[in-house]
């Protein structure tokens, strides 16, 4: 079964001038920064790697035929190009990549602070990104209206900071990069929770038995509804999924309990908050 967030029917929409479009917009730019970063880098690296096989392969232009087995990339290269050997230079240079902006708990520990908050803006891929942004397009707007452009600001960041502290924590010998924005939207689904708990979701519904035909169509959630499906989700990936992958989903569910906390605080912090709930 998949049960996909759509759009609020109650909430507001996304202004240019928000700090959620900010986000967004950053964090594609952010995306595609590393994208093409990447690329040429590993290009640059592919050939300056060709070059010296060249060298230590040929005299005078000719092949040095004893150096045969160590030269095998080269005569390979040769044959089929260098596009095979493009990728595996891109593959080290995005783990390295991961490595330095995103969470490694024993990196935490060594000081690299920085990383709690750019692990928000790497990202795997590109269904990665786009499934980040949406929540965030869906989520964003409507608390940024209740606690206002600096307080959603503050509270974006620190919800991932702390959510990707508790992940450190309890997973120690992490060794897998965390990236990606999802503890921080996590932590704005527990948010928009408290503060629309009845806010009507428009949810695509898609349902596959065994031998029968599917059933898909468009339904409408109360939130507090879909976050319940959210949260068992994330619950049984997390008991399911590898141990390379399964801190990832603890990772969202320390994300959704620090939004639920901190936005009780949040709100009174600054100005009175006056709430107000659009039921159908």
């Amino acid at each position: 079964m998949l049960l996909f967030p759509l759009f609020d029917r109650e909430g507001v929409g996304i202004s240019v001038k928000s700090i959620t479009f900010v986000l967004i917009i950053f964090t594609i730019f952010a995306y595609i920064f590393f994208q093409v970063y990447i690329n040429n880098l590993s290009k640059k690296e592919a050939n300056i790697f060709f070059q010296q096989m060249k060298e230590k392969c040929t005299y005078n232009g000719t092949l040095e035929e004893k150096k045969y087995f160590e030269c095998i990339p080269y005569f390979i290269a040769q044959s089929e190009g260098t596009k095979k050997y493009e990728i595996q230079f891109k593959e080290k240079i995005k783990r390295n990549i991961f490595s330095e902006f995103g969470i490694v708990p024993k990196m935490i520990k060594k000081g690299n602070l920085l990383s709690l908050f750019t692990f928000s803006f790497i990202h795997i891929g590109i269904f990665h990104l786009i499934l980040n942004m949406w929540f965030l397009w869906l989520l964003g707007p409507n608390i940024e209206l209740i606690l206002g452009k600096f307080r959603f600001l503050v509270f974006y960041f620190l919800v991932g900071a702390i959510g990707a502290l508790l992940y450190s924590f309890f997973s120690p010998l992490q060794e897998v990069p965390l990236v990606g924005s999802s503890i921080a939207i996590s932590g704005l689904l527990g948010a928009y929770l408290i503060l629309y708990p009845k806010n009507s979701i428009a949810c695509f519904l898609l349902i596959i038995l065994p031998g029968r035909l599917g059933k898909a169509e468009v339904i409408n959630l109360p939130c507090i509804y879909y976050t319940i499906f959210w949260f068992l989700t994330q619950f049984l990936y997390f008991v399911l999924s590898l141990e390379d992958t399964a801190g990832t989903f603890l990772g969202h569910i320390f994300g959704f309990f620090v939004g639920v906390i901190l936005i009780f605080i949040f709100k009174k912090i600054g100005p009175e908050i006056k709430v107000v709930h659009y039921y159908r």
